[in-house]
């Protein structure tokens, strides 16, 4: 599996005590809004910001979503906490359908949500 970092505007979020999850609201059937808590010091470009601070990922054409236990998989990319599945099956069956789509892992405290949209927004608040 090839993992590719991604940087949003609190850059490199590393560490697993980084992210800590609060709520998942599945809109529709492709609609998803999920918030998390960040801290901030575990952050690359974390200095400006508050130490922790809320951070929404919202998505409008989700096709897969999964949440689960980080028990259940080894040490997927110690080097962030938030990345991109580069060589993905799911987007690789699917880019017919949606040729823009990314795979994204996210893993907080205790959980590793996996999910695959076209179109994403991490919006800090």
């Amino acid at each position: 599996m090839k993992l590719k970092n991604i940087i949003t505007d609190l850059g490199l979020i590393k560490g697993r005590g980084a992210i800590d999850f609060v709520k998942f609201n599945k809109l529709t059937e492709s609609k998803m809004d999920i918030t998390f808590s960040i801290d901030t010091t575990k952050c690359s470009q974390g200095a400006t910001f508050e130490q922790y601070v809320q951070m929404r990922i919202i998505s409008n054409s989700l096709i897969y979503f999964k949440m689960q236990s980080d028990e259940l998989l080894p040490k997927l990319h110690p080097e962030s906490c938030l990345c991109e599945i580069i060589d993905s099956q799911v987007v690789n069956n699917n880019l017919d359908i949606q040729p823009q789509l990314k795979h994204i892992l996210l893993t907080s405290y205790d959980s590793i949500f996996e999910f695959v949209c076209s179109d994403i927004e991490f919006l800090i608040e």
